[in-house]
């Protein structure tokens, strides 16, 4: 045995040398991490239609719901075995901009929603301009600490009357729940007596916000003004006719 090589304490200076540095994995294919978060997700929920969807055979989902989240994303493993590619993601872009859209109006529609429930709509507004039932109503009195007062809203003052409906008229001949509020910050009048001096008026027309009333077309549905404007209609024909 050379000097070289004698041992020491066991262990030959060739064995002492420091070991180089590890190899490194190589990097997961693209797509892997955000597959297993979904196949996770799946299995929590014990969707197995969909890992069967994506292609995936049921002992291949026996095996993946035997591991833990910390195998499922171990993508060092998965970066080890090239080839094709095991992970095809693909998004149907125009669908996906459908669904965007509908969260996005459905939001805005909740906020509109929120905004006059703050201003003191009331329940038949609610129910002409978007579709909110009695129930709903309630719950959304009760989720923004609305009360509104019992009975109908004292009749105006002729000058407070005229401001209202000059306001009204600047909206031009379709009225909305964004227009019905802007009267409302114009002349400082809850949005129940604006609602009421609105549906007087037959020349104003009514239209809903977006909500199941939207046709297949979605446009928005013929709209039939509420039994209270046609009965104020009515009357106010009546009385101009007398006149």
């Amino acid at each position: 045995m050379t000097t070289q090589n004698r041992p020491r304490n066991g262990v030959t200076e060739r064995q002492a040398q420091p070991m180089g540095p590890l190899r490194r994995p190589p990097p997961a294919e693209p797509g892997w991490q955000a597959m297993m978060t979904y196949v996770s997700a799946c299995l929590e929920a014990g969707d197995h239609a969909a890992l069967r969807a994506m292609g995936l055979g049921e002992a291949q989902v026996r095996r993946l719901a035997a591991m833990t989240m910390g195998e499922l994303m171990r993508s060092e493993i998965a970066g080890e075995f090239g080839g094709r590619p095991m992970v095809r993601l693909h998004v149907d872009g125009d669908r996906l901009d459908a669904v965007l859209q509908s969260v996005e109006r459905e939001s805005a529609r909740g906020r509109l929603i929120e905004r006059c429930m703050q201003a003191g709509a009331p329940g038949v507004m609610m129910r002409e301009m978007f579709g909110v039932t009695a129930k709903q109503f309630r719950t959304l009195q009760k989720r923004h600490g609305v009360s509104l007062p019992v009975g109908r809203p004292a009749e105006p003052d002729p000058d407070t009357a005229l401001a209202i409906y000059t306001a009204l008229e600047r909206l031009g001949h379709r009225v909305t729940a964004v227009g019905l509020l802007r009267v409302a910050a114009a002349t400082g009048q809850p949005l129940g007596l604006i609602w009421r001096e609105t549906v007087r008026h037959p020349d104003l027309a009514l239209q809903p916000e977006v909500s199941p009333r939207l046709g297949p077309s979605g446009q928005p549905r013929p709209h039939v003004r509420p039994p209270a404007a046609r009965a104020a209609a009515a009357h106010g024909a009546a009385t101009s006719q007398a006149a």
